[in-house]
């Protein structure tokens, strides 16, 4: 008997008992498009009319979707806990987005799927978003504080540990600190901080850069360009050729370590 015939008859007695030509097929170890495909023959069409009259039909398995939805939840909420704690305990020191992206990485979860799952879950939704507000409002105080001893935005951002633009952003979203702040500039206005002493920066000083000047591919020759005050007033780059004697001597050399 051909090797077809006799998975037709194991899918006959497995439809018979079970009424559904998937589990049929799964029981005879067949894929359902072999069935379908039988189908178009007509012997094999008229036996499986005959059959399927007989057998009554298997009613459709209806899937459990509040189990299903109670335990993806159960799978998530450990997770979304560990990334609750991982993300309390970086504090408000780091970045906005960069302790989103350490306490995600921390809970094993990707970006895509956190936003998925919070909106899937209001209540660890309301708590995370609460912890966020805490965490501004937390540098917000540092800053307000901070302004109120200087009277400098860039100062102020500079001890709070957040961009001066950050500033600006709080001005338009949250009005409490709008109030806030301008309680503050009146106050300043009224008693004005003691002047800020001149900080100078750290940075050594030195003769310039050598850069090459070129022609085409080919380098003719060197230069040195620092930045100073030009002959009208204005300060730019000032460049000047250098000889080789220049450059044996020391100065090229001294330039090239301080570019170093």
């Amino acid at each position: 008997m051909p090797d077809s015939l006799l998975k037709q008859q194991a899918f006959f007695k497995a439809y018979e008992k079970y009424g559904r030509p998937e589990v049929a097929a799964r029981e005879a170890g067949i894929s359902p498009t072999n069935h379908y495909r039988w189908l178009k023959r007509a012997d094999y069409a008229i036996r499986f009319r005959e059959l399927e009259q007989r057998t009554p039909k298997a009613p459709a398995r209806k899937r459990d979707y509040a189990r299903h939805r109670l335990s993806n939840r159960e799978r998530r909420r450990p997770l979304l806990r560990t990334f609750l704690d991982s993300y309390k305990a970086l504090g408000s020191g780091l970045p906005k987005m960069r302790r989103l992206i350490l306490a995600a990485k921390n809970a094993n979860i990707s970006l895509l799927q956190l936003r998925r799952w919070l909106k899937l879950d209001p209540d660890i939704q309301k708590e995370f978003t609460d912890l966020r507000l805490e965490f501004e409002q937390s540098l917000q105080r540092v800053f307000l504080n901070a302004y109120r001893k200087c009277g400098r935005i860039n100062l102020a951002a500079k001890e709070a540990g957040v961009h001066w633009t950050r500033h600006y952003s709080w001005m338009k979203t949250d009005s409490k600190y709008k109030r806030d702040f301008e309680a503050i500039c009146e106050e300043l206005r009224v008693n004005p901080p003691p002047p800020q002493p001149y900080q100078k920066s750290g940075r050594p000083k030195g003769l310039g850069s050598v850069l090459p000047i070129r022609r085409g591919t080919e380098i003719i020759g060197y230069q040195l360009s620092r930045l100073g005050t030009q002959p009208d007033g204005r300060r730019g780059p000032i460049r000047k050729p250098l000889s080789w004697c220049d450059r044996t001597s020391g100065l090229g050399m001294h330039a090239q370590g301080h570019r170093g």
